[in-house]
């Protein structure tokens, strides 16, 4: 048993491909756009491997992203028990329920919150949603986006480089931005998108913004992308329904912990 830092992308990607729905981040995070933000450790048992874990270092604290199908939690428990002296003082983690108990001895862990895993399975639903009069938004937007989200979404983990890719949409009202949605990761090359950044203003909440540039976005994103998913928190009952009514559906649960070395 042992713990590796893995720099082939080939490994991690032939890994990921195994359940590429679960492990869309960390698919998108190979393309080089994320990769030198990156850190991914492979747990090995004889040669095989057997879980891996991402950090991700853009943001901080890093988030730490450890999933696995249930049939493999003893395995990623195990690789999270070896990376207890590599991982940072403070992390925000995604975790697979049940694998986050290794981390008790080392870190005090501060419960955020039950969240979905969707992927977009009905993938002509989105053409059923008009979505005229929606704009794309460029990096010549960051100013008005900030002020946006500090409004609509505070404490969303939005990353201004982002808009690079092109894939960040918005509608208006006014002249006056009121509802976005966007990417947390997007690769071409990896045939992956995870949505992201995803809100409309409060004062302009149920009038179906949100549904509209959702669709547009994914309209945009399935002329090159294969596995689109997104994060929801599984409370977030009027954001689950907009994903629903778009052809989204669940393929797992996680958790999401803010985890601070004792």
């Amino acid at each position: 048993m042992c713990i590796k830092l893995i720099k082939d992308k080939r490994v991690l990607e032939n890994f990921f491909r195994k359940n590429a729905t679960l492990n869309i981040y960390q698919l998108g995070d190979l393309d080089d756009f994320y990769w030198p933000e990156t850190d991914f450790y492979g747990y090995y048992e004889e040669d095989e491997l057997k879980s891996v874990v991402m950090i991700f270092k853009e943001v901080t604290p890093n988030v730490v992203i450890a999933l696995c199908d249930m049939k493999d939690l003893d395995y990623l428990k195990k690789a999270l028990e070896l990376m207890l002296d590599i991982l940072p003082a403070k992390i925000y983690l995604h975790v697979t329920p049940g694998a986050e108990k290794v981390l008790q001895t080392k870190y005090n862990l501060q419960n955020e919150g039950l969240y979905m895993k969707m992927d977009l399975i009905t993938k002509d639903k989105t053409d059923l949603i008009e979505t005229n009069n929606i704009e794309p938004l460029t990096i010549e937007n960051k100013t008005e986006l900030s002020y946006f989200y500090e409004e609509a979404y505070p404490g969303n983990s939005y990353l201004e480089r982002m808009l690079e890719t092109g894939m960040f949409f918005g509608i208006r009202e006014k002249g006056e931005l009121q509802s976005v949605a966007g990417i947390h990761v997007y690769s071409p090359e990896y045939k992956v998108a995870a949505l992201g950044s995803i809100t409309t203003h409060p004062n302009s909440r149920g009038k179906g913004y949100a549904t509209k540039v959702t669709a547009c976005l994914c309209k945009e994103l399935l002329k090159n992308i294969e596995v689109i998913g997104l994060n929801v928190h599984s409370q977030n009952s009027s954001a689950i329904h907009c994903y629903e009514k778009l052809g989204f559906i669940k393929i797992a649960d996680y958790l999401e912990i803010t985890a601070i070395c004792k």
